[in-house]
């Protein structure tokens, strides 16, 4: 089967139930083992809303959130770098490079507005 897929910019208002999903389906488990609500994810969001607003993508296959990428500028003393704070993707589609084309998408993106560098932090069970 061939995936069509798309990155666009996230609308929190208009993409929230299918980011709580993802970020549900990600954080329930180790090494998170959270517990979200859709209050929760609603306001972790928006707490990212303004901080990430040029840098916040979903990757969309056939009217559904397949992957969702959220990067923060922040000044370091060497200069300005792009800090990627959220990468998530849906179970199913993982191994499919739905990650590697959001991430690409940022690279792009910090490439053209001048950032120094692009950071990750990454959990080792995650």
């Amino acid at each position: 089967m061939i995936w069509i897929m798309q990155i666009e910019a996230i609308n929190t208002n208009q993409d929230i139930d299918q980011i709580q999903e993802l970020l549900f389906q990600n954080y329930s488990k180790a090494p998170y083992n959270g517990t979200w609500t859709k209050e929760t994810v609603l306001q972790h969001v928006k707490d990212l809303e303004q901080p990430c607003k040029d840098y916040a993508f979903k990757a969309v296959m056939y009217d559904k959130i397949v992957g969702i990428i959220y990067a923060m500028p922040q000044c370091w003393p060497k200069g300005w770098i792009l800090n990627i704070v959220h990468c998530h993707v849906a179970k199913e589609f993982q191994d499919q490079n739905v990650g590697t084309k959001l991430y690409e998408h940022v690279k792009t993106l910090a490439n053209e507005k001048g950032f120094e560098k692009i950071t990750l932090h990454s959990h080792k069970d995650a």
